[in-house]
C-alpha cells in the first residue's frame, strides 16, 4: 500500500530550507517530496534534505566616506573572505567590521543565517597641536595632545612680540587658514601626527596724545 510521507514537522536547520526527503544522508540518493506518496518494499531510513540559503552581506560606512561597497553573497555553511574595506574617515583608522553600528570588537569569522549588515569600526587618531610663535620675540609653548573627535581647550598663548598684540591662532602662518581664539575649545580631526597653529599678530597703535599747557607759558606738555 502507498503511504503518504510525513511532513518535516518541527524539524529546522538555521540558514537552510527543507527540501524533502532522500534515501541517503548525503542527499545524493532518491528524492521524495514532503507528503509524497511512497510504496515501501522494505525497511528504509529517509533523511531530511536541506538546501543552503544564500545571503547578502552589506557594508555600512558608519560615518565614513567613499563609494558604496558591493554587497557580498554568502551561502550558508560555506566560508568566504570579506571584501577589503574601501571606506575612509578623516581623523580615524579602520578597525574592522562589527554587526552593530556601536560595535567595537572586529569580527574574525562570519556565518550569516540571514541577510547581514556589517558596520565599519573607526578608531580615532591621536595627534599633537604644535604652537608656532610666528615671528614672536619671546615665549615658548609645549605641544597639546589631541584625539580626533574629542573636544579640548587650546593652551593659553605664552608668546610675545614687541610692538604687537596677539590676535589668536591660525592654521596658516599668513592668516589665510582657519582661525581660533585664545583658549578656544576645539574638536579637531587629523590624519597626520601634528597640526601647527601659528600665532597671529597686529601692530600696536600709538596712544592718543594729550596736551596740557599753563596760561601764559610758551611751552606745553605732550603726554602719550
Amino acid at each position: 500500500a502507498n503511504l503518504a510521507l510525513t511532513t518535516k514537522g518541527t524539524l529546522s536547520r538555521t540558514g537552510y530550507t527543507f527540501g524533502g526527503w532522500n534515501t541517503l544522508a548525503t542527499g545524493l540518493g532518491t528524492n521524495y517530496l514532503e507528503s509524497a506518496s511512497y510504496k515501501p518494499t522494505a525497511s528504509i531510513i529517509l533523511y531530511a534534505k536541506w538546501t543552503a540559503g544564500t545571503f547578502a552581506v552589506t557594508f555600512n560606512a558608519n560615518g565614513g566616506a567613499g563609494t558604496q561597497m558591493t554587497n557580498l553573497s554568502i551561502t550558508a555553511g560555506t566560508g568566504i573572505a570579506l571584501t577589503a574595506n574601501t571606506y575612509t574617515r578623516a581623523g580615524y583608522t579602520f578597525g574592522g567590521w562589527a554587526t552593530t553600528a556601536t560595535g567595537t570588537t572586529a569580527l574574525t569569522t562570519l556565518t550569516p543565517t540571514a541577510n547581514q549588515t556589517l558596520h565599519a569600526i573607526w578608531t580615532p587618531r591621536a595627534f599633537n597641536i604644535v604652537f608656532n610663535g610666528n615671528t614672536s620675540t619671546s615665549g615658548s609653548m609645549i605641544n597639546l595632545s589631541m584625539t580626533s573627535g574629542v573636544a579640548k581647550a587650546l593652551t593659553a598663548n605664552a608668546y610675545l612680540k614687541t610692538g604687537f598684540s596677539f590676535q589668536g591662532w591660525n592654521t596658516a602662518s599668513n592668516g589665510s587658514g582657519i582661525s581660533y581664539v585664545d583658549t578656544q575649545t576645539v574638536t579637531l580631526f587629523s590624519d597626520t601626527s601634528t597640526v601647527t597653529f601659528f600665532a597671529q599678530w597686529a601692530p600696536r597703535l600709538p596712544a592718543t596724545p594729550t596736551i596740557s599747557a599753563t596760561a601764559g607759558n610758551e611751552t606745553a606738555t605732550v603726554t602719550i
